[in-house]
């Protein structure tokens, strides 16, 4: 790719008491072997030693800028603040304690040039542990399985002019700011997986506590519960599916008020596809159920 044909590249880095792991995440952009990039860290209201960290890369390196909160606004926060300064004409976001491989913006540049049509795409990534050892591959999904769950992941790339089409991070969906604009972008703009693992997501204490999760599946509700009219691609027995899962993470969580309520709507839905899927996990032998789990 030629200089005139190099396009900038912004990551949003949102950090809150983030020094730990965040050298490597930087180091990580060092790595690049597309050139073409911005970082722009967000101190999200640290309160260790963090900012003296940052400030130490920001005077190493004119590609990264850091901006502070002065009150902590969570992360879809933390990315808006970045989003409305970034220069690039692309955009991807790190956390803190993430890795892009070597060749991840190079390939991602690319397929988006070659691909003029495609607004976002998004990519497999690997998991590791805290000592940066790999746990397993991950696979994206399908977008139109969005809605049912995120399978979208951790590593993408979209145009600036996304946000222009379906607007910022949704800071009232914290813990689901990710799905929210997902699904948003999928109404409006074209998404394609690839299967190029570009990414490695670290998975140690820090990552969602149980309380956090039990917080979760009512915000995928509330999602549900706003754009579902817009979602073309969820057909009657899709939504159907996707409220009983709701409704499976809310009896895992003794939460019966929602547990019943999620089942309802998925009965509402499509009762032929609950009473058919109900059946076939009631005649599934013991066996055979723990093997194929539904």
């Amino acid at each position: 790719m030629s200089q005139s044909a190099s396009p900038l590249v912004s990551i949003v880095m949102p950090t809150y008491n983030g020094k730990k792991y965040m050298a490597e995440a930087i180091q990580s952009c060092f790595d690049q072997t597309y050139p073409h990039w911005e970082l722009v860290i967000v101190d999200d209201a640290s309160t260790d030693d963090s900012p003296e960290h940052i400030a130490r890369y920001v005077a190493m390196d004119d590609r990264i800028r850091s901006i502070r909160h002065e009150a902590n606004k969570k992360l879809p926060g933390a990315l808006n603040t970045g989003v409305r300064n970034m220069k690039g004409a692309y955009y991807t976001w790190l956390s803190d304690d993430d890795l892009l491989r070597p060749n991840a913006l190079d390939f991602m540049v690319n397929y988006m040039e070659t691909h003029p049509d495609v607004d976002l795409m998004f990519t497999d990534y690997s998991e590791i542990d805290t000592e940066g050892k790999p746990i397993r591959r991950i696979t994206v999904g399908d977008p139109q399985e969005l809605g049912i769950h995120n399978v979208i992941g951790v590593c993408h790339l979209r145009r600036k002019e996304v946000f222009d089409k379906v607007g910022y991070y949704a800071e009232d969906l914290f813990l689901a700011e990710d799905l929210d604009i997902w699904v948003r972008s999928m109404i409006q703009c074209k998404i394609m997986p690839v299967h190029e693992d570009l990414f490695l997501y670290r998975q140690h204490p820090r990552s969602l506590t149980s309380t956090q999760q039990k917080r979760v599946y009512p915000l995928h509700a509330e999602i549900l519960r706003r754009h579902l009219p817009q979602m073309y691609w969820m057909t009657p027995e899709k939504t159907a599916y996707a409220y009983l899962r709701l409704a499976k993470r809310a009896f895992r969580f003794r939460d019966y008020g929602r547990t019943l309520q999620y089942i309802a709507t998925a009965i509402r839905y499509s009762p032929t596809f609950v009473v058919t899927k109900s059946f076939k996990k009631a005649l599934t032998p013991p066996d055979v159920a723990q093997v194929h789990p539904s």
